[in-house]
């Protein structure tokens, strides 16, 4: 049995390749084009197409020591083994060359398994970094997993290249995800040190620009709907409501119960309430925190720091004072143009006009 340590060639130009070092797991795509044929031959008896399996690789280190007369594999020898393969035409020199080539690639192939479907796992090492690839059985590259000093990316592909890109940055997961390697989506994902989802934003890029289009925070997930002056309003699935500003100022909510919160511009809640009809554009907002308990159908047409007047689909106003009493109610046509009464109230609710 000759020794696995072969010199290749003769005399002075001699190269030393070790066949022990030769692993499974050597994927078509980082073999040299110039080597493909013979790559080719000898992928033929394993489960996953265009990667040479550990099987394949032995194969091919039982067939160099049977026609290795010694540790010298000569001109001579690979030509009889590149004739057993069907390769006549092809030179001992670049033979050579091809077992050179794969003895580079399989320098940082740690294991190589294959599954009962032909999808084959290789982990590649080099320095401080780890590489896990799969393959399917037709050889096309499904993933690759990377990781550096703790840092991950993770990758997936389809016919079109890539499709998904998992990374971690300034300790929040970021999921991209691609059409055509061109990016499409993404997620943000953050998490407590239980590794538990605390918080989720996906996005879509729109014109250039990524828009946040869902969410998740806590327990409460929600969809995100735009405003055709750049607002954005917050859909929850418990049925609570947040419409924001162009510039991302809360300006009205709804809570579980079904009754809208208003919020200033500088971000305060205030606890003005309105139970039905959310009409967010006909908003203008109290700035007191005083609270006003209104019918089903009242909509809050103007506040101050001292009184809030509604109007109902009656054209009915009603203003309120900051103890949320009544104080007037004034009753007029469509926009206004005549009003047919108008009525006073005392803190006590008495009629005083």
């Amino acid at each position: 049995m000759v020794d696995f340590n072969l010199r290749l060639g003769k005399g002075k130009s001699a190269e030393d390749v070790n066949l022990n070092n030769l692993k499974g797991g050597i994927s078509g795509e980082k073999v040299d084009d110039k080597y493909k044929s013979i790559f080719n031959a000898l992928d033929k008896t394993g489960q996953t197409e265009g990667v040479l399996e550990e099987s394949e690789v032995n194969d091919l280190k039982s067939r160099v020591q049977n026609f290795a007369k010694n540790n010298i594999f000569s001109k001579h020898e690979a030509g009889k083994l590149l004739s057993s393969l069907g390769l006549k035409d092809v030179k001992a020199e670049t033979f050579f060359g091809f077992l050179k080539d794969i003895a580079g690639i399989s320098v940082n192939i740690e294991t190589s398994t294959t599954d009962e479907q032909g999808n084959t796992s290789v982990v590649e090492k080099q320095g401080d970094t780890s590489l896990t690839s799969v393959y399917d059985k037709n050889g096309n590259l499904v993933s690759t997993d990377e990781i550096t000093n703790g840092a991950r990316v993770y990758k997936e592909y389809s016919n079109n290249g890539i499709s998904k890109i998992i990374r971690k940055e300034n300790g929040v997961e970021v999921e991209e995800y691609y059409k055509n390697d061109e990016i499409i989506s993404k997620r943000e994902i953050t998490r407590d040190a239980d590794g538990k989802v605390k918080q989720i934003a996906s996005y879509e890029l729109v014109n250039g620009e990524w828009k946040q289009t869902s969410g998740k925070i806590g327990e409460k997930s929600f969809t995100r709907t735009y405003a055709t002056n750049g607002g954005y309003t917050d859909n929850y699935d418990n049925g609570e409501k947040m419409s924001y500003d162009a510039k991302g100022n809360a300006i009205a909510g709804k809570d579980a119960k079904g009754s809208y919160r208003i919020v200033n511009e500088d971000g305060r809640t205030y606890n003005a309430y309105i139970k039905s009809n959310y009409l967010e554009n006909k908003y203008t907002y109290e700035n007191n925190g005083n609270r006003y308990t209104l019918s089903d159908d009242e909509v809050v047409i103007s506040c101050t720091d001292t009184e809030c007047t509604t109007i109902n689909q009656y054209n009915e106003e009603h203003t309120y004072d900051a103890n949320g009493n009544l104080t007037k109610y004034t009753w007029c046509d469509k926009g206004k143009v005549y009003c047919y009464g108008e009525n006073t109230y005392d803190t006590k609710g008495n009629l005083t006009k």
